[in-house]
Formats: structure tokens, C-alpha cells, sequence
């Protein structure tokens, strides 16, 4: 708006038909800034000075925060796009929104312009934008919720639960016979293995290609628990679904409830002093019953607090990255993908167990593979093109052959009759382009992807090994049971025994119930298990 003004030898305040929203400037032709206030019926006001004759420039400047609210959108709308790109198939949860996005964005388009343009007066403006604001703000929302649970998250964080001070069973309270002959373990975290990468006819989920044909014979020949009649694998309970929080489901019995102060999963547990001391774990009780227990990975260890959580819990001793420079297996600078490559850590993995047979002692030999890790895993010399077209399908095809090969080798030894062997995923996989329209760690009624599982050569059998709801934390008292161990209730921590005829939690609860409890803040969580 321009005012001509003609003032008079005193200064005057002058009234102009526009509601002072906060953002009103007034400019004399000089660019001098002349001060606003509330007039009456809080219209703009300004003071003119005296002997003024000129123009008077009204402007209304949007705040920064409108600046803010569009470059979120125009990053959300980007984001919508890129996941439109990379996942055609998504029909329900991408191209709807991405048809509701652009008319929004045709909105929004129409406003500004029409209000520069001056064919939308200001005052719709001013009602519309806000509105398009909150609906823009709202869509955001709704997809972080769809795709990262936060309402869920800080749902749980207001409601209190006692679910899990009801439910737990403590460890050092329960009565666990071992066998008069007690048994080697070796117990093998294959990094984000799941199910879903076999074919159809075996209970995986993507097409009817299976990307681990050598793994699915190791469940086949063997002992594996499931969701229905086929290999499904086990669910990820929250707080679970990452590398050192998987170990702590499956080596625990318990979930990661741990946040930083951004409310983001905390995988810096370096960081902290005591890993979880509260938790008794199975190196805790396989090291007080006189285990050599040690750890091998090709990555480094101190990542996500893992060498925290083998040293507290079973004094484990560890092999890693570090390790293999300082041992001189590889050279001070040798770095690939996250480290050394699985190839190696299964050689390396072979001359330890070989050494570890030659003591007195009992072993408990843990490992985890990194070759699949995402985002695309890590294609070796021993990948075969031949395979499939997918990258990441040709890193499966080939973890699957050095697994078997390395279980293969196990059978040779003339100390695999008194060793039972695990093998289990870590958590399923965070590669999203792989898996499709497939939702990653989220599991709401009726479960999908499962975490891979396989018990060789235990001496006990499972009552009922088909058909269960069950979760990573179960691993923990079933790999006891496999070593036939006897479990007094058949409970530790929050985990069931897989091999009795015991109700899991999920079983007894459902998953629905059982995940929103575990997610909700619990007081016996942090003062028992995290700050005892």
C-alpha cells in the first residue's frame, strides 16, 4: 500500500484500514522506518512527521518462521518424490500421498500468487495460508508416524507401564541344571538376516527366488522356530531392531529402552560407563559356569557399546578389526566396508575355535558377520554375478554359502559332536529398496518379517517348533535349552524357552499388547535394569 501524504507543521498520527498483524512495516521514500502501533479497533498506526510531504510505503513482511514452514515442505515433498522413485509398488502409501502433496502444493502455489497478484485478497490470504500450514504440517506428521512410529513412541513415553516388572523373570533367581556333560557353543549373529530373502515356498516374502538357498537347507535339516508352517523366523520387539540392541534381545532376554536427548535410538552406548547392569545375559551365566567365553567380528567393536556389553556381561575376550591389525592378520591400514570382510573373519573364526578346543575349559564362541549389512552390503571376490541381477541379492547369496561351508567345516571337527551351533539375524533388514513395500521392524496384529533362526545338533527337541508368536528375545532361554540346559519355569528375563510347550509373551499377551507395553516408560526398566 502507498499513502500519499501532505502532513501539517506537527507531527500526527495517522490510521490506516489494515488489522495490525504482527509483520507490518512502514517506509518514508528515504527508506527510513517509521515506528507502528496498535490505533483503534488495533488497525495500523504511525506516527507521520511534521512538514512530511511524500510517499509512504505500507509493506507486510512474512516472519522467518514462514520462510521455515516452506523449506520443510519443500524437503518433505522431495522426500515424498524420492520414495515414489525408488518404490513404484507402494500404490496406498506413496502415490496417494504424492497426489494429495501436489495439490497441496497447487494450493498453496494459487495463494502466493494470487496475493501478489492481487486477484486473492489478503484477507483470504491470511485465512488460507494458515490453514494449507496445518494441513502441510499434519501430512508431515502422519508419515513420520507411518514410517517411524513417533506418535507410538511418545505415546509410550507418557504412559506408564508395569508390564515389564510383572513379566520379568530374573536370571539370578532361577534354577538352571546344566547336563552332567556340559556342551560348546557357537553362536553365530549373521548381520540383518531374515526370512523374507527365501523363496515363497519357504515362507520368504519378496518373489520366488530364494536368495539363501544353503541357509534355508541348514532349517530344513534342523531345528528352526516360526510363525506358521514354513521358516517365518522371529519378530522384532521395539528397542530391538539394531545391531547391539538385537544382541541384547537375544544374549538378555530384554529390549534397549535407552534415548538420547534428541528421543532418537541411542547407538552410541559407548558413551556410557555400565551397559545395562541390571541384566544378567547368557555369557553372564555361561562365564559362572566355567565357559571360556570370546567374540569375533570384523568391524570395530567399541561401536553402539558392544565392547562394553561383552566385557560387563561374561568377560568375554574379543577379536575385532583392532585386534586383527595389532595380531598383525591384516595390515595397519586395511579397511574395507565396515572392516575386514566375512571371508576372512570365517578363517579367523576356524583357527580360534581350534584353539579354544584344545583348553580345558568349555567354549562359547560368538560371531558377527557384516558382509550384509546395509545399505547395499559388500559384494566380495567370492559374490557370483551368476546369482541374481540385485546387488544386495548376490551379497545373500553368497553369505549364505560361506555360512554353510563354515557349518560344514563345524561337522569335521572331532569336537562338533559336544557343540551345538545358533545361528540367528541380528535384527531384520534396514535396506529399504531391497524389501520393497515391505515395513521394516514394524509389527502391528499380524507379523510379516521374521529374524532368521537355526538350532544344530541339540540334544533337545522342541515340543512344538511351528506356529508361534514369539520374539528375538525368546533366543535367549531357547539357546540354553539347546545346550540341555534345564530352566526352572522356562522364563529368563522376558524371554520363553522355545523348545517347551510355555506360552511366550506374545503368545500370552498378543503382539499388539505386548509391543505398546514394552514401549511405554517403565520405572522398573530404569531403576532396575538400566540405573540399578
Amino acid at each position: 500500500m502507498i499513502l500519499e501524504c501532505h502532513g501539517p507543521e506537527y507531527p500526527m498520527d495517522i490510521l490506516v484500514p489494515k488489522y495490525n498483524y504482527k509483520g507490518y512495516h512502514a517506509y518514508d521514500e528515504n527508506g527510513n522506518e517509521c515506528e507502528l502501533k496498535d490505533g483503534i479497533f488495533d488497525v495500523v498506526s504511525f506516527k507521520l512527521p511534521a512538514n512530511y510531504n511524500g510517499k509512504i510505503y505500507i509493506k507486510y513482511i512474512e516472519p522467518l518462521y514462514w520462510r521455515v514452514a516452506e523449506m520443510v515442505s519443500l524437503v518433505y515433498i522431495i522426500y515424498i518424490l524420492f520414495r515414489f522413485i525408488i518404490n513404484r509398488r507402494d500404490v496406498i502409501h506413496i502415490i496417494l500421498p504424492v497426489l494429495f502433496i501436489i495439490v497441496l502444493m497447487i494450493c498453496t502455489g494459487v495463494l502466493i500468487i494470487g496475493k501478489y497478484r492481487k486477484f486473492i485478497p489478503v484477507k483470504v490470504f491470511r485465512i488460507c495460508f494458515p490453514v494449507l500450514s496445518v494441513v502441510w504440517f499434519s501430512v508431515i506428521i502422519w508419515n513420520l508416524d507411518r514410517n517411524y512410529d513417533m506418535l507410538s513412541y511418545f505415546k509410550g513415553q507418557m504412559k506408564k507401564s508395569e508390564f515389564i516388572e510383572n513379566n520379568y523373570v530374573d536370571p539370578r533367581k532361577v534354577k538352571l541344571e546344566f547336563p552332567e556333560k556340559k556342551r560348546n557353543l557357537i553362536y553365530i549373529f549373521v548381520e540383518s538376516v531374515e526370512t523374507t530373502v527365501m523363496d515363497i515356498d519357504s515362507g520368504g516374502l519378496l518373489n520366488e527366488h530364494n536368495y539363501i538357498p544353503e541357509m534355508t537347507k541348514l532349517v530344513e535339516d534342523n531345528i528352526d522356530f516360526s510363525q506358521n508352517n514354513d521358516h517365518s523366523g522371529a519378530a522384532v520387539s521395539p528397542a530391538s531392531g539394531w545391531t547391539v540392541a538385537g544382541m541384547v534381545a537375544e544374549l538378555g532376554g530384554m529390549p534397549l529402552k535407552m534415548y538420547d536427548e534428541s528421543n532418537k535410538i541411542d547407538n552410541s552406548m559407548e558413551d556410557y560407563k555400565y551397559f545395562l547392569p541390571g541384566m544378567t545375559t547368557l555369557g553372564d551365566i555361561l562365564y559362572d559356569a566355567g565357559y571360556n567365553n570370546y567374540f569375533m567380528c570384523g568391524s570395530d567393536i567399541g561401536f553402539g557399546g558392544r565392547r562394553n556389553l561383552l566385557l560387563q556381561h561374561g568377560n568375554y575376550e574379543i577379536f575385532d578389526l583392532m585386534a586383527a591389525r595389532k595380531e598383525g592378520k591384516i595390515s595397519q591400514t586395511y579397511f574395507t566396508f565396515w572392516g575386514f570382510e566375512d571371508s576372512k573373519l570365517y578363517e579367523y573364526a576356524k583357527e580360534k575355535i581350534t584353539m579354544l578346543s584344545t583348553d580345558d575349559k568349555l567354549f562359547n564362541f560368538t560371531m558377527l558377520t557384516v558382509d550384509t549389512h546395509m545399505p547395499e552390503g559388500y559384494n566380495c571376490p567370492l559374490c557370483n554375478e551368476n546369482d541374481c541381477e540385485e546387488p544386495y541379492g548376490r551379497v545373500w547369496h553368497c553369505a549364505s554359502r560361506q555360512l554353510y561351508s563354515f557349518v560344514e567345516w563345524c561337522k569335521q571337527q572331532e569336537w562338533y559332536d559336544n557343540t551345538t551351533i545358533v545361528i540367528c539375524g541380528d535384527h531384520c533388514s534396514m535396506n529399504v529398496d531391497f524389501y520393497k513395500n515391505l515395513t521394516n521392524d514394524k509389527y502391528r496384529g499380524q507379523v510379516k518379517r521374521g529374524v532368521y533362526n537355526c538350532f544344530i545338533n541339540c540334544p533337545s527337541k522342541p515340543v512344538n517348533n511351528k506356529n508361534r508368536k514369539f520374539t528375538t528375545m525368546d533366543i535367549y532361554p531357547t539357546t540354553l535349552a539347546g545346550l540341555n540346559v534345564k530352566i526352572e519355569g522356562e522364563r529368563l528375563s522376558l524371554g520363553t524357552n522355545l523348545f517347551s510347550d510355555k506360552e511366550t509373551l506374545a503368545e500370552e499377551y498378543g503382539y499388539d499388547t505386548l509391543f505398546e507395553e514394552i514401549d511405554s516408560y517403565s520405572d522398573f526398566y530404569n531403576e532396575e535394569i538400566l540405573y540399578p
